[in-house]
């Protein structure tokens, strides 16, 4: 029998997200370690021993503005959780 997912599925969601996130990261010349999709289709970037939650949206504000800030973030660690950032957001917070 023939395997793949049919469009509309879950799957196929959670690809098609993680092609748009990756795409928006080439944009900005910004090279994850790792990316993760969990069953829900939130993303997570890994950028060394930084771990960054962009969730299921708005990856062009969130990926550009880690874009601003990447060189400050290295030899550090912790996680940014952007999955609610909005443009009206100011800070971003590495706990």
């Amino acid at each position: 029998a023939e395997r793949g997912h049919r469009i509309g599925s879950p799957e196929t969601a959670a690809l098609d997200q993680l092609l748009d996130a990756l795409q928006t990261l080439r944009k900005y010349e910004i090279s994850a370690d790792s990316i993760l999709v969990d069953d829900a289709g939130s993303i997570t970037l890994y950028f060394d021993e930084i771990k960054v939650m962009i969730g299921r949206s708005d990856y062009e504000l969130k990926i550009s503005k880690i874009a601003q800030i990447i060189s400050y973030l290295q030899g550090r660690s912790g996680t940014i959780d952007m999955t609610n950032y909005s443009s009206a957001d100011e800070n971003i917070i590495l706990r």
